[in-house]
């Protein structure tokens, strides 16, 4: 009787890891693939060809849109109450305050960096413009 060698996720070669990686559009889903194992993970660290991921879409109030999944979430980071989902960029999303304040949330990591001197100039570009009379 012949014996069956069973056989594991991990042992996937990383040519066929790499084909699953370059069909993943989502940075979360690329993520999970990084973590279901070490010789994944490894194997997702040498695939430096990769699309950049679909970038997400702002909605508003702590919101925005992953559009690979189809799926709207909420943020649940530490920003000011009025914060607001103005764009993203890649994975980051741009919030803005009614305060004047800036920050980039990266939703993956909850990670959340003021921009502070990014709120002045926006504040400073919306002003009138000041006419000048010879």
């Amino acid at each position: 009787m012949a014996s069956r060698h069973a056989s594991s996720w991990s042992d996937l070669p990383s040519d066929l890891l790499g084909l699953v990686l370059v069909r993943l559009h989502s940075l979360a889903d690329r993520v999970r693939v990084g973590a279901v194992c070490q010789p994944w993970r490894c194997g997702a660290r040498l695939n430096t060809k990769l699309p950049p991921p679909m970038p997400l879409v702002a909605l508003g109030d702590k919101a925005y849109l992953d559009i690979v999944n189809n799926a709207v979430h909420k943020l649940n980071l530490i920003v000011p109450r009025d914060a607001n989902c103005g764009g993203s960029v890649e994975h980051l999303l741009f919030l803005r305050s009614d305060g004047g304040g800036c920050f980039l949330a990266d939703p993956l990591s909850e990670a959340v960096h003021p921009v502070p001197d990014l709120a002045f100039f926006i504040k400073d570009r919306n002003r009138p413009a000041k006419r000048c009379y010879p």
